[in-house]
């Protein structure tokens, strides 16, 4: 009796599977070559939280890096707005030029430039830095402290400076937006000789605000020059300066209620900072 109702099932099986596939007519049941896809690419390496040149598969923390492509294509002219972009980084503006980052509940205060450790004790709370002369940013979560020293829980930010190229190639970018902003940017890079290179980048950004008397101008100048003094030696050479100015800045805000309890109605433009 066994045996006959497990030939059944066989049976039962076999035409049901006969049923289904008949409609895909006999190519279902035979194999098909698919075309050959190839997919090629280049491993990011960064140094930032080991110093040892790593891919960023191989590093044993979770690290961000924004690239030069992500820079342009999504218009992350100054930091904050890149930092913004990055996962799990939160930025916070407070009054209108104070700013804070934040990662895994911490203040990030540990930045570097070009690999060199640059601790701020209350984070860039100094304005705007500009993006123009970086060619990434590589965000470390959690402490970069194996090689580094930076020992802060929350993220390393390492600014990557752009690099002379040995191909001449050169742009300008011209930015008009609300509020009466005018962005202009400069980028030339070349060889100077055969052994010498050089980079030149320049930008100046301005901008009015819907605040009353609130008004910032900004600028980076970067220059470096490489020179190959031998197969295995380079010598580099460069300078970057960055300035962040704003007039009519306010500190501190304005009442959400009068002395007697009424709410204030502020005009969205008042501001308590004078010229």
């Amino acid at each position: 009796m066994k045996s006959n109702g497990l030939m059944k099932k066989k049976a039962l099986s076999a035409w049901i599977a006969a049923a289904v596939l008949a409609p895909l007519g006999s190519s279902a049941w035979s194999a098909e070559t698919m075309e050959e896809v190839s997919v090629y690419g280049e491993q990011e390496e960064t140094s930032t939280a080991s110093r040892l040149s790593l891919s960023v598969y191989d590093t044993p923390q979770t690290v961000t890096t924004i690239s030069q492509a992500q820079i342009q294509d999504f218009a992350l002219q100054d930091i904050n707005e890149l930092l913004k972009y990055t996962p799990g980084v939160t930025v916070e503006n407070v009054e209108t030029d104070r700013t804070y980052y934040t990662a895994r509940g911490f203040d990030i205060v540990n930045f570097q430039y070009d690999g060199i450790g640059v601790p701020f004790s209350s984070g860039l709370s100094h304005g705007h830095q500009d993006t123009a002369i970086f060619d990434q940013v590589e965000v470390v979560k959690g402490a970069a402290a194996l090689t580094t020293g930076l020992a802060n829980p929350s993220a390393t930010v390492n600014f990557i400076r752009k690099r002379p190229t040995e191909e001449f190639k050169a742009g300008v970018d011209l930015v008009v937006g609300e509020e009466g902003r005018l962005r202009t940017q400069g980028d030339i890079s070349g060889s100077i000789s055969d052994n010498v290179r050089g980079r030149l980048v320049v930008a100046e950004d301005e901008a009015d605000s819907y605040l009353d008397r609130y008004e910032t101008d900004g600028s980076v100048y970067y220059g470096i020059v490489e020179a190959d003094l031998t197969d295995s030696t380079t010598l580099t050479l460069g300078h970057s300066q960055n300035r962040s100015e704003a007039d009519g800045s306010m500190s501190g805000a304005l009442p959400l209620f009068y002395t007697n309890g009424s709410a204030t109605d502020y005009d969205n433009s008042t501001s308590t900072a004078p010229d």
